[in-house]
């Protein structure tokens, strides 16, 4: 799911449906072993950009594991596609629909620009849109408190934005930036 939020290359995703998260070795052309090697260093400093750039990719798509696998959205939707696959009726396909509707409203919502933004603040806002249903939407706003940029967010966002920040380069204070990039 993260696309091409770290890089304009496609280096990975996450498929929920299989709970697996794939790495796009065609631009890479590491070996599994180089692969592993990458996403279990223990300091990512030491890699090079490349390399760390599958290093992000990686724990990014490892929050979108956590959020299947660790979260009450992640276990309802594991139970219901186990419901799915043990018993296919209407019945089970109509309540497994309502997760897959909010993964496509994550998709539908995403931002396809990234821009740094120097804010002063941020205000939300809770809003409705009949495609999407119910949304949070984040404000950036300068120190006049005029508006930078809004930038929705699904429930999906939300979780993996909370769960993990990662820096875009190995050596980046990112304290005072915000990545509007959203997976």
């Amino acid at each position: 799911m993260s696309g091409y939020i770290f890089s304009k290359r496609f280096l990975g995703c996450y498929d929920f449906g299989f709970q697996t998260i794939e790495i796009n070795n065609d631009d890479t052309r590491r070996s599994i072993r180089q692969l592993e090697d990458i996403i279990s260093v223990s300091s990512p400093c030491e890699l090079s950009n490349s390399d760390f750039e599958i290093y992000k990719t990686y724990r990014h798509e490892v929050t979108h594991l956590i959020d299947s696998t660790a979260t009450l959205w992640g276990m309802e939707y594991t139970l219901r596609m186990h419901r799915w696959f043990n018993e296919k009726n209407e019945n089970n396909l109509s309540v497994l629909s309502l997760n897959d509707a909010e993964i496509q409203m994550h998709n539908h919502l995403l931002c396809d620009f990234k821009l740094n933004v120097h804010h002063y603040k941020i205000n939300y806002s809770l809003e409705y849109n009949i495609g999407c249903g119910v949304f949070v939407k984040f404000h950036y706003l300068s120190l006049k408190n005029e508006m930078i940029i809004s930038v929705p967010i699904t429930m999906l966002g939300l979780l993996g934005k909370v769960r993990t920040s990662i820096p875009r380069t190995k050596n980046e204070n990112f304290s005072h930036l915000i990545s509007m990039g959203y997976h």
